[in-house]
């Protein structure tokens, strides 16, 4: 079975290379729904750590792991996703982040 934790702790890392290039397929596809729409994030390894890049562009991202459901087939994940500024990012994706900001959003993925 999938190791969920060791997924973490790589991407807790901050190396994203290392983390995509362990535990994402070739041909991914990330997906993000907020206020009823979702939307494509990234297609592809290359498009997703040209995503990452930006999110963590003075931001150190941090999982916290609330629930984990999973079988052979299916993931499910209740995750805090913890956001603390280095620098200044008025272009954030979940809002204005000051140097010393931080910010906690609720995140349900699956897998």
């Amino acid at each position: 079975m999938f190791d969920f934790y060791q997924y973490v702790e790589t991407f807790n890392s901050g190396d994203d290379k290392l983390m995509l290039d362990r535990f994402w397929v070739d041909d991914l596809e990330v997906w993000s729904a907020r206020r009823g729409k979702s939307r494509l994030l990234a297609s592809g390894k290359e498009s997703f750590l040209k995503f990452l890049t930006f999110a963590h562009d003075g931001v150190r991202e941090i999982i916290r792991v609330q629930v984990l459901l999973q079988d052979d087939h299916h993931m499910f994940a209740e995750i805090d996703m913890d956001f603390r500024a280095a620098k200044d990012r008025p272009d954030y994706p979940f809002g204005h982040l000051k140097p010393g900001g931080f910010i906690t959003v609720k995140m349900f993925c699956l897998y």
